[in-house]
């Protein structure tokens, strides 16, 4: 008779961060999923309502480096912890300058943020993504038709989509027209 016996090794990994109280935060959700650099950041979080961690902050991190640890110089702001209550914070235009690229924002509950802390922990944070688009969108194939004698159709295509434009037409008779009165075709970018 073979007699097998199986032993299970399990081996638990803990980081503790001294002096850091942890709390959680159920939601943490950015107002604008696209801006410009410059443009203020607006977020919305969901705090918990464990008392025992009272006292805390919410920090708010841009992971610029997308390693989701807290670095050094990375950009991050505070709010006060407010149990059981939604609240909105800001990062003021200041802080979203000179950024492009797609972005994770963490939301953390803690008492001060740690060079190396873990921001993607399911245990005391949340995180949402923002795109801040620093790069010019370019204009081509410009036209101007006059198909019916009287009625002028401008039409133009960009490599994104846009959130405001101005087309001023001059000469004999003068107008200004904003992107209201452009319809998006296939929304790819190209405007009639």
């Amino acid at each position: 008779m073979l007699a097998v016996s199986l032993v299970a090794v399990v081996l638990v990994s803990v980081t503790v961060f001294a002096g850091v109280a942890v709390g959680s935060i159920y939601t943490l959700e950015v107002a604008e999923d696209s801006i410009q650099p410059g443009e203020d950041l607006a977020f919305d979080v969901y705090d918990d309502n464990n008392t025992s961690d009272d006292g805390n902050k919410i920090f708010v991190v841009i992971d610029e480096d997308d390693d989701e640890e807290f670095d050094l110089g990375e950009r991050n702001i505070s709010i006060p912890s407010l149990d059981d209550r939604s609240q909105t914070g800001t990062f003021p235009g200041a802080e979203t300058s000179g950024l492009n690229g797609t972005y994770t924002l963490f939301s953390v509950e803690t008492d001060s943020l740690s060079p190396g802390q873990n921001l993607s922990s399911d245990t005391y944070a949340n995180e949402d993504q923002v795109m801040i688009d620093g790069v010019t969108p370019y204009v081509s194939d410009v036209t101007l038709t006059n198909p019916s004698g009287q009625d002028l159709n401008v039409s133009f295509t960009t490599n994104e989509r846009l959130n405001a434009t101005t087309v001023e037409l001059t000469g004999a008779e003068t107008a200004t027209f904003g992107l209201g009165d452009f319809t998006e075709t296939n929304a790819s970018g190209t405007y009639t």
